[in-house]
Order: C-alpha cells, then sequence, then structure tokens
C-alpha cells in the first residue's frame, strides 16, 4: 500500500514530458504485444528461465 502511494505521488510529481515518454511506451508495449497475441486471439508467450 505504501508503495503504491509513493508511486501515485512520484507520478503526480513528474515533468510533462516525463509522463508523455511514459505513456508512447505504454502504448508500443500493448501494439507489440497486441502483435505477438494475433489480436489477443491466441495467449501471450511465456518467459522461460533457466537456472544454472
Amino acid at each position: 500500500m505504501v508503495g503504491a502511494v509513493v508511486d501515485v505521488y512520484l507520478l503526480l510529481h513528474l515533468d510533462g514530458k516525463a509522463k508523455l515518454l511514459g505513456v508512447t511506451w505504454l502504448t508500443c508495449g500493448v501494439l507489440y504485444l497486441t502483435y505477438l497475441t494475433r489480436g489477443f486471439r491466441r495467449p501471450p508467450p511465456e518467459i522461460d528461465v533457466v537456472e544454472d
């Protein structure tokens, strides 16, 4: 809960350019996920973690 409050506080006090960059990056990620899942008709790819 404390982490969420800190996150909201920081987001509210970011510069406008930083907010724009964040929204742009989020949009790129959603578009890429849409492409990978063929319009959300397939499950998203899983990350294969290999431990040594």
